[in-house]
């Protein structure tokens, strides 16, 4: 009995593994696009590009503008805030927006 058992178990877990696999595999993403709809005419792709360049647009003020404030070569005007002057005369209190490490994350 014991030996029919083991027998019919192994049968029965050979077909499961053998049809029940197909699709498993073939999910599509639900948070990306497929690689057929990614660009479809050329607006898709400016749509693209204008994307990431905003996100650069963004990171200017951190990356761009500081790190010329800071390394000097760049000199702050009468216009510019307190913020911006603290940060190129070395002297920023706990205050300065521009001081704030998880703005850059």
């Amino acid at each position: 009995m014991k030996k029919f058992s083991v027998s019919m178990l192994s049968l029965l877990l050979a077909g499961v593994l053998m049809t029940g696999c197909k699709k498993v595999f073939d999910l599509q993403p639900q948070d990306q696009l497929d690689q057929a709809n990614a660009y479809q005419n050329v607006y898709d792709a400016d749509a693209a590009v204008l994307g990431i360049y905003g996100k650069f647009m963004g990171l200017a003020d951190r990356y761009v503008i500081l790190n010329e404030l800071r390394g000097d070569l760049l000199d702050y005007t009468a216009n510019a805030n307190e913020a911006l002057r603290q940060v190129s005369t070395h002297t920023v209190t706990t205050g300065n927006p521009l001081y704030r490490p998880k703005a850059i994350l």
